[in-house]
């Protein structure tokens, strides 16, 4: 019986945010059409996600993909996390600290329709508490079930990052900011976004 083996992948250089912003929530959370941030303060090349509220309502959707078709299509998959390069971090309204992990829809790479296209898709795959996040450090966001059903052996796996008022669509006043900046792999391997898997390469007999 062959024993468990852990693999970390490297996101694809196709990760990016799409964001918008308006003045009233309704119409910063349901556009159907959002901003790509191509190159995101270049050199530095960073995924904003989350939500905020200055002069006007904004969110950033960062989506995330790996290729995951390297893996073995009988694996057996025991556990999972997101792991991000985290250098800015803003978490003012306490009471709703989350940043959820949901399925991404996005094409590769983003394009401005994929902020309205991930709209529907809130079902929570992980989840990170603003608030306990480590600046200037890999921060793991382990999958639950859910997510761990979610990484794809034969294709590639998408995720988009989310923060708790745009998931639950909620509009928290007053002028807040809950988002975090993390590093884009457009900037190469170092610090990127990673995929930590901990699997069997086969179903293991009862």
């Amino acid at each position: 019986v062959p024993d468990a083996i852990t693999r970390t992948l490297f996101a694809n250089d196709t990760n990016r945010t799409v964001t918008y912003s308006w003045g009233t929530w309704p119409i910063t959370h349901d556009t159907l059409n959002g901003n790509v941030l191509g190159n995101y303060v270049a050199p530095n090349y960073l995924i904003p996600a989350g939500d905020y509220l200055t002069a006007s309502y904004g969110i950033f959707r960062g989506f995330l993909d790996f290729s995951t078709a390297i893996l073995p299509n009988t694996i057996k998959i025991l556990s999972a996390a997101i792991s991000i390069y985290v250098v800015g971090i803003w978490a003012d309204v306490v009471a709703r600290p989350w940043l959820y992990v949901t399925r991404g829809v996005q094409h590769l790479p983003p394009i401005s329709s994929d902020y309205g296209g991930q709209l529907p898709y809130t079902e929570i795959l992980g989840q990170i508490d603003l608030g306990t996040v480590t600046l200037n450090a890999y921060n793991d966001i382990p999958l639950n079930a859910a997510g761990l059903a979610r990484i794809d052996p034969i294709s590639t796996t998408r995720f988009c990052l989310r923060g708790q008022n745009d998931v639950e669509d909620f509009a928290s006043v007053p002028i807040y900011k809950n988002y975090i900046w993390l590093r884009s792999r457009q900037i190469g391997i170092t610090k990127c976004p990673l995929l930590k898997i901990n699997y069997y390469p086969a179903e293991r007999p009862c």
